[in-house]
């Protein structure tokens, strides 16, 4: 389930041109998907425990909720708080390897 999030939303950034910009040129908040995947790949596919610090840079922000109300960004918002929330799923902040 994870993987396939983390693919969709691999796909939408590519869709959406971020993949081939500065990260000094995206918004904050593309910069905090980036962060949120690294740590999903770091979990689902190399099997690497992350501590309960490293939760902050994956949790649920409000303040980015506005970034996400426009019809272009509307999917890329579903799937990163999906990912979160499935992440959250699997404990993967609990210190325990898969």
């Amino acid at each position: 389930m994870a993987k396939e999030i983390i693919h969709n939303i691999e796909n939408k950034l590519v869709l959406l041109g971020y993949r081939k910009t500065s990260l000094m040129e995206v918004p904050d908040i593309i910069n905090r998907i980036e962060i949120t995947l690294r740590f999903a790949h770091i979990y689902y596919n190399e099997k690497q425990v992350l501590s309960e610090t490293d939760k902050k840079w994956c949790s649920y922000y409000s303040h980015y909720i506005h970034f996400f109300d426009s019809e272009k960004f509307e999917k890329l918002g579903e799937l990163y708080y999906e990912l979160i929330e499935q992440m959250k799923l699997d404990n993967c902040f609990s210190g325990q390897s898969i």
